[in-house]
């Protein structure tokens, strides 16, 4: 019978999520206004902070395949929106560290990258779905 275990956490994933954290730090310290250089972070520090909740609280019996896509699909959805509410959180604070007289985020776009929560939760989804089906098949 084919199973799914989650492993614990390893050194490369743990040196991965310090690096992406260090990068934050300091693109913080940029002048940088773009939208796209702040998503794509937000979306590197929430895949891989889910990853690392995953690996160090997921179960460690092995899982039966018919658990396989709708746990796939869950994490997808997990860290799409975990990017959005990362990379808002990134606007923040940039816009708190730097203090200019025009933010260099206004919160009218941070309310509407908010507002694109559930289109990011469903890219995440169909991502994971797509991961599920892939290790379904590689697996079968």
């Amino acid at each position: 019978m084919l199973t799914l275990t989650i492993m614990p956490p390893s050194p490369r994933l743990r040196m991965a999520l310090l690096g992406a954290g260090i990068l934050a730090f300091i693109w913080l310290g940029f002048e940088d206004n773009s939208t796209l250089s702040v998503a794509v972070l937000g979306t590197l520090l929430s895949v891989l902070s889910s990853l690392m909740a995953i690996r160090t609280y997921g179960p460690r019996t092995p899982l039966a395949p018919r658990l396989w896509l709708p746990g796939f699909v869950l994490s997808g959805a997990i860290m799409g929106g975990g990017a959005t509410v990362m990379t808002v959180i990134l606007m923040f604070f940039k816009t708190a560290w730097h203090g200019h007289a025009f933010p260099d985020y206004p919160v009218p776009l941070m309310a509407a990258m908010l507002a694109r929560l559930p289109l990011w939760m469903m890219g995440g989804a169909c991502i994971g779905a797509g991961v599920g089906l892939w290790r379904w098949m590689k697996n079968s």
